[in-house]
């Protein structure tokens, strides 16, 4: 039994005993015990005892929001990330090219457009050029400026 199981069990059967204990009528106290006031102040304060008003047994309608059994939920589904992700290594602007770095063995083919990501907000667009060597490749800068550090997305 997992533990949501047990949970749900332990709330139903709390639900039930605040209900249960709150329909039953209570009967209306008796004060056997109190002294008659007359007696120790005179007659004048004297005043027929009334029993106290009876109390009515209120009915009590179970709450629509306590789970009876415990509710499915639906399976998490975890899907990998396979977006392209990489840096700006260096930026040359008077042949507007930059040189990119990328994990090994996902390096983009030539050819590929890329968009250059500055604190969140896209700032240029690259095509990718090459030589390509190691995890390193180069791309033309078609719009918008690139700074050392800029990621790199496929997206």
């Amino acid at each position: 039994m997992n533990l949501l199981n047990v949970l749900g069990s332990i709330l139903a059967l709390a639900a039930v005993a605040l209900i249960g204990g709150c329909s039953t009528p209570k009967s209306a106290p008796v004060y056997s015990d109190v002294p008659d006031p007359s007696e120790h102040l005179g007659a004048s304060l004297s005043s027929p005892q009334s029993a106290p008003p009876a109390v009515e047994p209120v009915s009590v309608q179970p709450a629509a929001n306590v789970p009876t059994a415990p509710e499915a939920k639906p399976e998490l589904i975890v899907t990998p990330d396979d977006m392209l992700t990489g840096t700006v290594v260096s930026v040359n602007e008077v042949g507007r090219f930059v040189v990119l770095r990328f994990p090994l063995g996902r390096i983009p083919a030539e050819g590929s457009k890329l968009f250059v990501y500055r604190q969140g907000l896209k700032v240029a667009e690259l095509v990718v050029t090459g030589p390509q060597r190691d995890d390193h490749t180069v791309a033309d800068i078609r719009t918008g400026d690139c700074r050392t550090g800029d990621e790199i997305r496929d997206r």
